[in-house]
Order: C-alpha cells, then structure tokens, then sequence
C-alpha cells in the first residue's frame, strides 16, 4: 500500500509538473503576440502564437487566459478582415467569461463582439453588444468602458446615418473623456464627420481643426482626410482661399502618406529580397553537397565495384592455376610410381627423383596462400598477432579460421602427406599456419596448443619432411 501511495504521489507531482510548463509556455507564447501586435503590428505572428497557445490550453476548463486569448485571436481576424473568425473566436471568449463571471472580461468581450459585428454591418446585432457592454461599464462604474461604449455607439449611429443619435452619443462619451483624462481625436473626429452629413459646414470646420489639432502626429493619412473635409467645408461656405490651402495641406500630407508607404514597402520587400536569396542559396549550398555526395558514392561504388570484378578474376585465375598445378602433380605422381616400378624390374638403373614433384607442391602451397589472402579470415588471422591477452579463442571465434584454412589448403595438405607419410595432420595444420605467416603465440591461440608442444612439431616436421620443403614453409617463421 505505501508503494502505491507514493506511485501515485510521483504520477501526480509529474502530471502537475507537466501542466505547469504548459501553462507557462502557452502564457509566454500569448505574451509574445501582445509585443508583436503594439510593437510591430504582424497581425499574421501573432495569430500564429496565439493558435500554439490556444493548444496548450484546456478549452474545457475556462481561464483568464483563455478568455483573454479567445479576444485577441478575435481581434487579430477583425484587422485580417476574416469576420467569421472573428466573431466565432469572440462568442467563444464570451463564453469562457461568462463561465467564469469575471466583469472584466465580460466588458471587454461585449465590444470584441460588437465590432466583429459592426464590421459585417449587422448594426442590429452590434448595437445590442454595445449597449450590452454599456450596461456592464455602468455596473462596474467603470468610466474608461462607458466612454469607449458611447464612442463606439456613435460610430454606429453615423454609419446608419441617424446623425442626431451619433452626435448624442459623441456628447456622452466626450464628458466622460473628460473624467478618465482620454484623447478628444474620436469625438471631434465623430461630430466633424456628423456635421458634414447635415451639412452644418461651420461647425464641421471647427469640429474638424479640433480633430486636426488632437489627432496623433505619425497618422498622416488620418490629417489628409480631414484637411479633404475641410476643404470641402471651407469651399462650401464659399471660403475659397482657406479652401485651396487645405487642399494643399491634404495634397501633402497624402504624399507624405504615400512616400512612407512606398519606403515601408521597399523594406518589406528588400527584406523579402533578402529572405528568398538566402533561402535560394541554402538550397544551392544543400544541392551542391547532394550531388557532390552522389558523386563520391558513385565513385566509392565504382571503385568498390571495381576491385570487386578484380577480385573475382584473380580468384578465378588462380583456382585455375591449383586445378592445373593439381593435375601436374597428379601425372608427376603417375611418372614417378612408373619408373620405380621399371626400376624394380631392371637391375642397374637409378631410382627417380622427387625434386620435381616437391616443387610442385611448393607452387601449389604458393597459390592456396595467394587465395587465402583474398579471404575476410586473412585478416583476422593477421590481426590476431597483435593481440595481447594470448588467451585461447572459443571454439565459435578459432573454428571458421580453421575451417576457412582446411578448405583452401585441403589439397596441399593430402599432398603433403602423400609426399610424407609419416606427417600428422595437426603437424601439417602448424606448418601452413607457419607459412601463412602465424607465430607460435597465434598458432597456440587457435589450436589450444602450448607453445612447448608446437616447438616439437616443428622439429618432427623438419625430421618427417625434405630439407627443401621445410626451408620453404618455414621461411615466415617468426623467432
């Protein structure tokens, strides 16, 4: 039972671990698109970042977070003229604060949803989220949310041309600016606009140079289009003179506009520029490397292929060389076993010699070795010289060497003891080892021998065998 309290205790600390690093990247990640927003205006980023957030949140269990996050997407969609997102991800925050009935979020998502609205110009449906976000800035006595709902009321009004309502909700709204100490640009900029669909040009050019005289510095679209009202004011009332300097002062401020514009757009696209040339050279550079990877395969490949065909032929060459050096010793054999017999029969005559046949089996013995080297065992039989351990090997390690050796040298070795029938095989295995180039510690190693006992072989061999065959076995013999 205690290993299982603490089982579940561990799975808890680990799941609760896990939730938390969520919590903290998708709110990091939602702290990220704010600056990207209010700083760089990449609406696009920011959605991106806030969809990554969004997944790293339950959806079931409503948050601030989520609430807030569900605003910001809506308003990203808003600015990316993408209503339907918009005033879906709205509702959804909406929802999330109303689950939670946190005010705050209630005012503030009340107008999201109105907007989204009031862009599509469904003015039935905003004007009742605006008047909804009213009620709830009235409720709280929060002054800031009570100007923003009557400036966004009157903004509404005069888009459904009932100017006198707009210029009611202007009113309100620029009373209650005056207590929260906000910007006066919305409400001249509102009225102006109002009094220039009565065609009450007086007021409108004295609403309109206080919007002028309010309005941001860095918006010179926004001065553009009210000197155009102005213009349009002035020229109205017959005021020609200021008409034409207002003119003037628009034509300016467009060119301005449209200057800035054109620089923003060349660095976008310098930029852009830059981008796909880096990105064009990446690809160059990882193109390069692709076929000059191709290249050397092909060539290794080539080269493997090669010495493989070479290989094949050497081997090829020289099993025809044992089978023709098998058959001269075959008939030496025969001659030899001839002449004794006629040596027998006829008294006088010498007996044959044997030098010819044992340079023969000496050639023989040259070629098997030539075609073992060609053989994977060659190597680890060279490499077992160099081990230090001098251990026995295991019988799967020292078994295929030895099989890999019988099997190219099987008709050396039946010749050698037809030659010499007083060799034993182990005595015959010793010296071929011997030739292949095996010292004593080697040769141990594999056929579990001491090396006191392969000294005798060696010198029974000697005694068993022809001077010249020994010599010629022996000639690697490490002392």
């Amino acid at each position: 039972m205690h290993y299982l309290k603490l089982i579940i205790m561990l799975l808890a600390i680990i799941t609760m671990g896990a939730c938390s690093n969520k919590a903290e990247k998708a709110q990091m990640l939602y702290q990220q698109s704010e600056q990207l927003i209010k700083k760089d205006h990449k609406w696009t980023e920011a959605g991106e970042m806030l969809l990554g957030s969004l997944q790293l949140q339950d959806e079931n269990e409503p948050t601030p977070l989520l609430a807030r996050t569900y605003a910001l997407l809506s308003k990203v969609y808003w600015e990316e003229d993408r209503v339907k997102k918009a005033i879906e991800y709205a509702h959804r925050g909406l929802n999330t604060a109303l689950a939670m009935r946190n005010d705050t979020l209630h005012l503030q998502l009340y107008t999201r949803v109105g907007s989204s609205y009031y862009l599509i110009h469904k003015n039935d449906s905003a004007t009742y989220y605006f008047n909804k976000a009213l009620d709830k800035a009235i409720a709280m006595n929060d002054s800031n949310g009570i100007y923003n709902a009557y400036n966004n009321l009157g903004a509404l009004k005069l888009s459904m041309e009932k100017f006198d309502e707009a210029l009611a909700y202007s009113d309100k709204s620029y009373s209650y600016a005056r207590n929260i100490d906000a910007h006066e640009f919305h409400y001249y900029y509102n009225k102006s606009r109002c009094y220039q669909y009565l065609k009450q040009w007086t007021l409108c050019i004295d609403a309109t140079r206080k919007a002028i005289a309010n309005i941001p510095k860095e918006d010179l679209e926004g001065r553009s289009k009210l000197y155009q009202r102005l213009f349009l004011a002035e020229r109205s009332i017959g005021n020609y003179e200021a008409a034409c300097v207002a003119a003037d002062t628009s034509y300016n401020y467009l060119d301005k506009y449209w200057n800035q514009r054109r620089d923003e757009d060349m660095r976008d696209l310098t930029e852009q520029y830059q981008q796909e040339r880096y990105n064009t050279q990446l690809k160059l550079q990882r193109t390069q490397w692709m076929v000059m990877v191709v290249v050397v395969l092909m060539i290794m490949g080539a080269a493997i292929m090669f010495v493989s065909h070479r290989n094949k032929k050497r081997i090829m060459r020289l099993q025809k060389r044992l089978e023709n050096l098998k058959l001269q010793i075959y008939r030496e054999r025969n001659t030899i076993q001839q002449t004794a017999e006629e040596s027998q029969n006829k008294v006088g005559q010498t007996m044959p010699n044997n030098e010819k046949l044992y340079t023969l089996c000496l050639q023989q013995l040259a070629v098997a070795r030539d075609l073992f080297k060609m053989r994977p065992e060659y190597m680890r039989l060279y490499q077992l010289k160099y081990r230090t351990d001098h251990q026995y090997l295991s019988d799967p390690e020292r078994m295929p060497l030895l099989d890999s050796v019988v099997e190219v040298f099987i008709e050396p070795l039946q010749n050698l003891r037809r030659l010499f029938t007083e060799l034993t095989e182990d005595e015959c295995i010793y010296a071929i080892l011997t030739f292949l180039g095996c010292n004593n510690a080697t040769i141990s190693m594999m056929t579990k021998t001491s090396e006191p006992t392969l000294r005798k072989r060696r010198s029974r061999f000697k005694q068993k065998s022809h001077d010249m065959v020994f010599r010629f076995l022996m000639q690697n013999e490490e002392t």
